[in-house]
C-alpha cells in the first residue's frame, strides 16, 4: 500500500509492505521516498530528513494498531 503526501515543494510517498510470518503474525515495513522541488527545500533537504523521521516514526505502530483493530 502506498500513500502519497503532497505538502509545499515536498512530495512523500509511504510504501508500506506487510509480509505474513506465520498463521497468527506478521512482519510490516515502511519506506519512505521524498522529493523535493524549489530551491528553498534543496537548501533545507538535511533538515526535513531529521524532520520526517522524527514525526512519521510513529507510523508502523499506527498501522499496527489499526490493522489490529480490524
Amino acid at each position: 500500500m502506498v500513500l502519497r503526501s503532497i505538502q509545499g515543494g515536498v512530495t512523500a510517498d509511504y510504501a508500506y509492505e506487510v509480509h505474513e510470518l506465520g498463521e497468527s503474525s506478521a512482519r510490516a515495513t515502511l519506506v519512505a521516498n521524498c522529493q523535493i522541488t524549489g530551491l528553498w527545500w534543496s537548501l533545507v533537504s538535511p533538515l526535513l530528513r531529521v524532520a520526517v523521521r522524527l514525526s512519521d516514526g510513529k507510523q508502523l505502530r499506527l498501522f499496527k494498531a489499526m490493522v489490529e483493530e480490524g
